[in-house]
């Protein structure tokens, strides 16, 4: 029975996955079909501004299959996706998937970064304000946690410049190699704003535990309130945790592309947004398909890996 329900929810994940990624693609189509600017024209003002003609654009746009109905552009492109193939970048002229491949590696690494910074900061200084609410350390981490909910992570990174690469020259301005000193101040500026509002949500995860059945009989048992924490509360609370780090995932992946400008990164984010910039329809497109596919993997890795952190939660219980 165990084996045929793990079979039924792979399935479900498997569907869910397909559904959102069909669905992320047609919205990421519509959006290219309603925007104003003529991708035909803006490629043809890129690569021969002084004669570009009507005639050109018009020619151009037969080129790029423009000149098509939207569902048989979505269809065409969608065959290639199928066979591993986004098309060739208008700003590169190589294939999208060469590109995508080039520069996803160092946007994963700041985004991985990124997220062990948020769960170091998060869990155990969200652990420590639950178990002394209302405290002079809950107090103090509220006022800075608002604080960091306020700061921009694109003006936070030119904060982290100043200060540690102007006015205390430990970091230089633009590090190369992509080792950990360039992800470093990115990874912190990215990660600063989402540790703030982590920390409270997860402070308040906990507490709603500590309210719960099986921590008043773990305190019947004589044990102490820090074993009760860090021992059941939580393991117990973790799963809702892990979920929401694995969902920060794939929102740090999008949030790169600024923090990736500033620091003269090349990941994904900054193609991403050279391709916006340029009007390049398969860069975009391919960018989008590649960041909703990583999102939605990172969600299922959540949910595989839940079960086995808290095995009896799983089973609609808790673990005492």
């Amino acid at each position: 029975m165990k084996i045929q329900k793990r079979g039924l929810r792979a399935k479900n994940r498997a569907a869910m996955l397909l559904i959102v990624l069909f669905g992320v693609s047609i919205l990421s189509f519509a959006l290219s079909a309603i925007s104003p600017i003529d991708p035909a024209e803006a490629y043809a003002r890129r690569t021969n501004f002084l004669s570009v003609t009507p005639e050109r654009i018009a020619e151009i746009r037969v080129q790029m299959g423009l000149d098509k109905p939207i569902h048989i552009q979505y269809m065409s492109w969608l065959r290639g996706v199928l066979k591993g193939d986004f098309g060739i970048s208008l700003t590169s002229r190589k294939p999208v998937t060469a590109d995508i491949a080039a520069y996803l590696p160092l946007t994963l690494k700041l985004s991985g970064l990124s997220l062990l910074l948020v769960a170091a900061l998060s869990i155990p200084i969200a652990a420590v304000c639950a178990m002394r609410k209302n405290g002079v350390f809950d107090h103090i981490t509220r006022g800075i946690t608002i604080v960091g909910l306020s700061m921009p992570n694109f003006w936070l990174g030119f904060l982290l410049l100043l200060v540690f690469a102007v006015m205390l020259p430990v970091f230089k301005v633009v590090e190369t190699g992509g080792g950990l000193r360039a992800l470093f101040l990115p990874a912190l500026a990215l990660a600063i704003p989402i540790a703030s509002s982590s920390i409270r949500i997860f402070r308040a995860t906990i507490l709603a535990e500590m309210n719960k059945d099986y921590v008043a009989f773990a305190r019947a048992r004589g044990l102490s309130e820090r074993r009760v924490l860090w021992m059941h509360v939580l393991k117990n609370a973790l799963p809702s945790m892990v979920t929401m780090l694995c969902q920060l995932f794939g929102y740090m992946l999008a949030g790169c592309a600024v923090l990736e400008k500033i620091f003269s990164l090349g990941g994904l984010g900054s193609y991403l947004v050279d391709a916006i910039i340029g009007r390049d329809l398969p860069a975009i497109n391919g960018c989008v398909f590649v960041i909703a596919l990583i999102f939605v993997a990172a969600n299922t890795f959540a949910d595989i890996l839940n079960p086995l952190i808290a095995p009896r939660m799983a089973g609609g219980s808790v673990r005492v």
